[in-house]
């Protein structure tokens, strides 16, 4: 569907590195069309193998994004555009490692950005980094959970637990939730505290969801933590067990759960 939109074709992995090349030019200029994420969860949702979701295209984005910039005028600069690839470097690498897990110099390897950009951009180090994803996570992060506006219940449940189908898929079981990763690292309070307010906003946008999708405000709250704390959990799962297993049991579990809501 999302490939359609954009005029692409061929086989899933190639139409994954052809849809990250276009949403690379999107992060560049920080103008990333709701209407792609909506045609991104569509697709991820009648696709069970290898799903186009919009972690994978981002992850793809980070190998893509040299072509893209390297179409700019000589002299343009780049400094917005090595910051937000630090900032995504680091929330994939914290999906996977943890914070502790991740080094600067991890960091520098997986985005391509030269050492003195970390002083640039991060004059405060580490936490400074870790606090740049959490308010990613807080603000363009939670674009692909306002697509899913005018979903049913069913399809609330559905295209919240496939954006981490999404990552468990395109990173072969090896990243989960970076939120999660900060609330149980040993790092700073604040950058927890930041991990925190993340959930807080992606419960009550799904909260908000369910509203609209004709929920009770009254039962509509709890429903919303179950499914964000119940997926999440099964996140831990999936990647020890490197099966979806887990993740399917939730959703059923959850889909009939919801069903007697509305």
């Amino acid at each position: 569907m999302f490939l359609r939109n954009i005029g692409m074709s061929g086989t899933p992995s190639t139409a994954i590195t052809a849809a990250a090349r276009s949403v690379a030019s999107w992060a560049v200029s920080g103008k990333v069309p709701v209407a792609a994420y909506t045609s991104i969860i569509g697709t991820a949702g009648s696709r069970r193998v290898e799903k186009v979701t919009m972690t994978s295209v981002i992850e793809s984005m980070q190998v893509n994004i040299e072509s893209v910039r390297g179409n700019r005028r000589e002299g343009e600069t780049l400094a917005g555009d090595v910051r937000r690839r630090m900032v995504l470097s680091a929330l994939t690498l914290i999906a996977e490692r943890g914070v502790q897990g991740t080094s600067i110099a991890d960091l520098l390897e997986r985005s391509g950005a030269p050492r003195g950009s970390v002083y640039h951009h991060f004059p405060g180090g580490k936490d400074e980094i870790v606090a740049a994803a959490m308010d990613y996570m807080a603000t363009d992060g939670r674009v692909p959970l306002h697509a899913l506006r005018g979903s049913d219940v069913p399809g609330i449940v559905t295209g919240f637990i496939n954006l981490w189908r999404g990552v468990l898929t395109r990173s072969e079981f090896a990243a989960g939730c970076a939120t999660a990763g900060v609330t149980v690292s040993g790092e700073s309070e604040s950058a927890r505290a930041a991990a925190r307010k993340v959930f807080e906003l992606w419960i009550a946008d799904l909260t908000e969801l369910l509203e609209a999708a004709g929920v009770d405000p009254s039962k509509a709250a709890d429903f919303a933590w179950m499914l964000f704390a119940s997926t999440e959990g099964a996140l831990v799962f999936a990647r020890a067990e490197h099966s979806m297993r887990a993740l399917d049991l939730v959703e059923q579990q959850l889909l009939s759960l919801g069903a007697t809501l509305v």
